[in-house]
């Protein structure tokens, strides 16, 4: 099966946009277009939506979930090349769209850098699709043909006035930026736990011990419940190790002396990965004299860095959390990313670590 490229997409998309249009003469949209460019520049904007006038009102980048820009729509090139288009013709609104989600953004706001700006998150795909492939799924197609629906009316309410984007604070900003970056993490993990159960006996072995008196989850051989403990533990591991990193970068506003954690570009494996967290891990405890609970080494650290394509997932997850003054974001947020994040049961047993 070949794989379907963004252009295909967003092609296909602006038709979609348009068929629609043809329906909901309520809209105040004449048009969708996509590939179009300013004249005078090469650069091209994915969609472009044109009000009843025939001008540009609304702008997009579509990105694809299998390839880097696409792992989040938060992707800063991404985000900041489709605000340099929206802005070179004066359009007031854009959104990028990672094909999972959608974020929408303005355009204009004097003194405020891009990370700084409101945003509003919108759900497209639930479950999200792992690879472009499956947007030749029947079920997926219909939940993308749900979403332009609501993105047009969303966008419609906007330009009116009726409904602004939503100003969110921001710890809730910070913890949206973590949720889509964790979910490629999540993705890439599943995956990983999948090949390595089926192929290292020895690995199964170890896995199926930490699930059973670590996390006290039933084991059995039916396949039904041995996708469910996989896929349980990618989100769950993830998670964890991802919340250590946070609470570790919480903790800098307290203790100066914690160097600051980065993965730089010479760690290209998930083994000098893990020793790099391990090692940052182990400072934190020794400079704070505390907190040995919550960065204690745990069997499942290991589970989202089984395979060396997440390092650069995890970079990016860095790099976004970087974007973010700590000093403005209150210590709650931790325990608030915690209980988005992860359901009751399975955080019940890390839960009091992040009080």
């Amino acid at each position: 099966m070949s794989q379907i490229t963004e252009w295909e997409f967003t092609a296909d998309v602006a038709s979609q946009i348009n068929e629609i249009l043809k329906e909901r003469v309520d809209l105040p949209f004449s048009e969708a277009k996509c590939e179009q460019r300013k004249i005078g520049t090469i650069k091209r904007r994915d969609i472009t939506l044109l009000g009843r006038a025939k001008k540009p009102v609304f702008t997009g980048e579509v990105k694809m979930p299998d390839k880097r820009d696409g792992r989040s729509p938060f992707n800063e090139a991404v985000v900041i090349d489709a605000h340099r288009k929206a802005n070179d013709i004066g359009v007031e609104y854009f959104f990028t769209w990672n094909v999972n989600d959608c974020i929408l953004w303005k355009t204009f706001e004097p003194g405020k850098s891009i990370t700084e700006r409101d945003i509003e998150p919108i759900k497209a795909l639930n479950p999200p699709i792992r690879n472009s492939d499956e947007l030749l799924n029947p079920r997926v197609q219909e939940q993308v043909k749900s979403f332009l629906e609501r993105l047009l009316d969303r966008c419609a309410a906007i330009l009116s006035g009726e409904k602004p984007i939503a100003k969110l604070p921001l710890d809730e900003k910070f913890i949206k930026v973590w949720e889509l970056a964790l979910m490629p993490i999540v993705r890439e993990t599943h995956f990983a736990l999948n090949t390595k159960y089926n192929t290292d006996p020895a690995f199964r072995k170890n896995l199926e011990k930490w699930m059973r008196e670590e996390q006290g989850w039933t084991l059995s051989n039916d396949e039904v419940v041995i996708r469910e403990n996989l896929e349980r533990a990618a989100k769950f591991s993830s998670y964890v190790l991802a919340n250590k990193i946070v609470f570790y970068k919480a903790l800098r506003r307290q203790f100066p002396k914690l160097n600051n954690l980065e993965i730089s570009e010479d760690i290209t494996t998930g083994t000098k990965l893990k020793e790099v967290l391990e090692n940052a891990f182990r400072h934190a405890t020794e400079i704070t004299q505390d907190y040995e609970t919550v960065f204690q080494n745990d069997f499942g650290d290991g589970l989202p860095l089984l395979d060396d394509i997440a390092v650069e997932s995890w970079q990016e997850l860095l790099e976004d959390t970087d974007k973010f003054d700590f000093t403005q974001i209150s210590y709650e947020v931790i325990g608030q990313i915690f209980e988005n994040l992860l359901s009751p049961e399975e955080r019940h047993k890390f839960g009091q670590h992040y009080t």
